[in-house]
C-alpha cells in the first residue's frame, strides 16, 4: 500500500494552490483591463528597460515552460504515491518564473511598437493560457490522493473536462502562443491578408455563380490579368480562383443569393458588363494582397519597431485592405438588386480603397522607391479601368 501524505503536507499544498489561483485570477484581471483600454497606439515608451524587453521571446519561452510544468503536474496528480512536496515545488517554479513573465510579456507589448491589433492578439492568447492554467491547477487533489481514472477523464466540477483533457488543452494553447510569437508581427499580418484574399475569392465565386444563372457559356470570366503584375507576386499564386474556406462573408453572400434577382436576358442596363469589371477588380485586389505580402510584409523591419511611422503605416494600410471584402460585398448587393447606379458607386469605392492601400505602401519601409512602387502605379491604372 502506498504511503499516505501527511496532513501538514496536504494542508501546505492546498494553501499554495489557493494562493496560486488568486495570483492567476489577478493577472487575468490585469490583462482583461489592458484589453479594454482604448485601441489607440500609445506613445512609445522612453524607458530603456521597456524598449529592451523582447515581449515575443518572453511570451514564447514562458509558454514553453508552462507547458513543461503542466506536464509534470499532470503526471504527479495521477501517479502513486501522491507527493504534495513535489507538486509544491513545481507550483512555486511556475509562480516565480513563467507565470509572471507571461503577464509581463502581454503588458509590455506596446501598441506603438508592435501595432494595436497585434498587441491585443498577444494579450488574448496570454490571457487564455493563464485562464486555463488556473482551471487545471484547481484539479489538483485536495484530499492527498491521486486522481481516480474517472476524474482523469471527466471533471466533477461541471466543466466536463478531466485532468487529461485539460492537460491537452493547455498544451494546445501554449503551442498556439509559441507559434504566434515566433511568427511575430509580420506573420500575424500575413495571415490576416491571406484571410482577406480568400474572402475575395469567395466573393468572386458567388458573383460568377449569380451572373451565370441565365447563361452557362460565358467564357470571358477568366480573362488573364496583365503580366506586368507578375513581378510583384509569385506567378503560380496569381491566377487561382478556386473557392477558399468559408467565413462570415460566405454566410452573408449565401443569404443574399437566396433573394437575389437574375440578370434579364436583354440586359438593358449592361449588368453583365459591370460584372466583368467587378470580377476584374476583385482579381486585381487578390493580387494586391499577394503583392503586399511578398514585397512589404515579408520585408518588414524587425519588431518592436523603432520607427513609429512604420507602425502607423502598417496599421492604416492593412486596416484598409481588410475593408475590401466589405466594399465588394456592398457592390455584390447592388448587383443582386440590379441597381446600376449603386453598382457603379460601390465599385468606385472598391477601386479607391484598393488604390489607397497601394499608395500607402508604394515606398519601401526605408522610404525608397523599389519594384513595388512601379507596380503600384500600374495597378492603379488597371483597377480604375
Amino acid at each position: 500500500m502506498a504511503p499516505q501524505a501527511s496532513d501538514t503536507a496536504i494542508q501546505d499544498l492546498n494553501t499554495l494552490v489557493s494562493n496560486v489561483v488568486v495570483l492567476l485570477t489577478k493577472l487575468e484581471a490585469t490583462l482583461t483591463s489592458l484589453s479594454k483600454q482604448t485601441k489607440t497606439a500609445a506613445t512609445p515608451s522612453s524607458s530603456g528597460t521597456a524598449s529592451d524587453f523582447d515581449s515575443l521571446r518572453v511570451a514564447h519561452d514562458s509558454a514553453s515552460l508552462i507547458k513543461s510544468h503542466t506536464t509534470k503536474l499532470s503526471l504527479l496528480i495521477i501517479t502513486e504515491p501522491f507527493t504534495p512536496s513535489a507538486i509544491c515545488t513545481v507550483l512555486r517554479e511556475l509562480v516565480s518564473g513563467p507565470v509572471p513573465a507571461l503577464a509581463a510579456a502581454a503588458e509590455t507589448c506596446d501598441p506603438a511598437r508592435y501595432t494595436t491589433d497585434f498587441s491585443q492578439a498577444l494579450n488574448s492568447k496570454c490571457h487564455f493560457v493563464l485562464r486555463d492554467l488556473r482551471t487545471f491547477i484547481l484539479k489538483i487533489p485536495t484530499d492527498g490522493k491521486v486522481l481516480s481514472d474517472e476524474a482523469q477523464r471527466v471533471s466533477t466540477d461541471g466543466s466536463g473536462k478531466g485532468s487529461m483533457a485539460m492537460t491537452g488543452l493547455l498544451w494546445s494553447i501554449c503551442d498556439d502562443l509559441m507559434s504566434f510569437s515566433q511568427a511575430g508581427v509580420s506573420g500575424y499580418y500575413i495571415q490576416k491578408v491571406e484571410e482577406t484574399r480568400l474572402t475575395l475569392k469567395d466573393i468572386i465565386e458567388e458573383l460568377k455563380e449569380w451572373s451565370e444563372e441565365e447563361e452557362d457559356d460565358d467564357e470571358d470570366d477568366d480573362e488573364p490579368v496583365h503580366a506586368d503584375f507578375d513581378s510583384a507576386v509569385d506567378v503560380g499564386d496569381s491566377r487561382g480562383n478556386s473557392p477558399g474556406p468559408g467565413g462570415a462573408a460566405q454566410a452573408v453572400l449565401d443569404d443574399l443569393m437566396n433573394s437575389a434577382g437574375t440578370i434579364p436576358r436583354d440586359d438593358p442596363d449592361n449588368i453583365r458588363g459591370r460584372v466583368e469589371i467587378c470580377l476584374r477588380r476583385l482579381r486585381l485586389s487578390m493580387i494586391l494582397c499577394q503583392a503586399v505580402t511578398k514585397r512589404r510584409l515579408k520585408a518588414a523591419p524587425k519588431f518592436p519597431a523603432e520607427d513609429a511611422g512604420v507602425v502607423r503605416t502598417l496599421e492604416r494600410a492593412i486596416g484598409s485592405l481588410k475593408q475590401l471584402p466589405d466594399r465588394f460585398e456592398d457592390a455584390a448587393m447592388a448587383f443582386y438588386d440590379l441597381d446600376p447606379a449603386g453598382i457603379d458607386a460601390s465599385m468606385k469605392v472598391c477601386a479607391e480603397e484598393a488604390v489607397g492601400v497601394a499608395k500607402m505602401l508604394e515606398k519601401s519601409w526605408a522610404g525608397e522607391k523599389d519594384e513595388f512602387t512601379e507596380w503600384a502605379e500600374k495597378f492603379e491604372v488597371q483597377i480604375t479601368k
